[in-house]
């Protein structure tokens, strides 16, 4: 995904007699607007779910993805899709990360 960002300038003009006597006198310069382009990546997501090793199951075998690793208690684990890392928690790691509790969706 392709952003561009629109950023125009303003410059101001006090008339000050000394420091603490300064009024805004007037706007003098517009700038041009720059239009730079930057490249978006998506990069990482989460998915709060019951059991991460068969939500893990499933992502290979639907999509061919590999798994890149599993906590050895099963409550986190990722998976390797291309660029972006899609991970997978449980309810319970979750709730304990979160400050609001997750409600899970059937």
């Amino acid at each position: 995904m392709k952003v561009l960002l629109l950023s125009i300038g303003l410059f101001l003009i006090f008339s000050c007699n000394n420091k603490d006597n300064c009024t805004e006198k007037s706007i003098v310069k517009i700038q041009k607007p720059k239009i730079t382009e930057i490249e978006i990546k998506y990069a990482y997501t989460i998915l709060y779910v019951s059991n991460v090793p068969k939500a893990i199951d499933f992502y290979k075998k639907a999509f061919g993805f590999e798994q890149k690793f599993l906590t050895p208690e099963n409550d986190y684990g990722e998976i390797i899709s291309g660029t972006t890392t899609i991970s997978f928690a449980n309810f319970e790691l979750g709730n304990s990360n979160l400050k609001k509790v997750l409600q899970r969706v059937n």
